[in-house]
């Protein structure tokens, strides 16, 4: 997905955004391809794109808040969202990760959860350093209940690794109580904002 410098364009967000969308249509369109935004999107289509939650994400980046608090509220406008049930981000702290924000676990549970690499859904991410979607998480191999977070058995688990560059920094996990499929574009939305935290938490490194 590609744009270009437009009349339009309000701000470095808008040309992100754009350039999303023209990648979800060059997804619809059977993948293997450029596709590129030369305006503001007018489908009805266009309702599903992001914008929204990248402008806040870079509100939330650019205040003079701490790290955690930060955090927190990305966890917050993720769950919002996508309208899941959990959103929690996990960052790798002397080789393991560490619950720092969640929007729909126990909050006492921040700074308390900790797993190594390779333990549970979320220590498979980070070990692959992949996606990892598991529509019913509970019947996965390598799934690992933590009873500390106050969590049903959430029925739906999608990971992502939080990266800069080739360097791993943590996951971004959204859960559901039903068992559903994760969308191809929610999935897309929830790289996209690993990639905004990549590069916010490695200055913070």
């Amino acid at each position: 997905g590609a744009t270009a410098m437009h009349a339009a364009l309000q701000s470095e967000t808008d040309l992100l955004a754009w350039a999303d969308y023209a990648l979800y249509r060059a997804q619809r369109l059977g993948r293997n391809r450029v596709v590129t935004q030369d305006g503001p999107p007018h489908s009805a289509e266009s309702r599903r794109q992001p914008l929204k939650l990248f402008e806040n994400l870079a509100a939330l980046f650019s205040k003079a808040s701490n790290r955690d608090r930060k955090l927190q509220d990305t966890a917050a406008a993720i769950q919002q969202w996508l309208g899941i049930d959990v959103c929690s981000l996990y960052l790798l702290e002397d080789r393991a990760l560490t619950l720092r924000a969640t929007a729909g676990l126990n909050p006492d549970s921040v700074g308390k959860v900790r797993m190594t690499t390779g333990e549970g859904l979320t220590g498979l991410v980070i070990e692959t350093m992949t996606t990892v979607c598991a529509r019913d998480a509970a019947k996965h191999p390598r799934f690992k209940y933590f009873p500390e977070t106050g969590e049903e058995r959430y029925g739906s688990y999608l990971g992502v690794p939080i990266l800069f560059e080739s360097t791993p920094l943590g996951v971004v996990v959204v859960q559901t109580k039903a068992i559903q499929d994760f969308g191809e574009e929610d999935v897309t939305v929830v790289k996209t904002i690993s990639g905004f935290l990549g590069g916010f938490l490695r200055g913070y490194r």
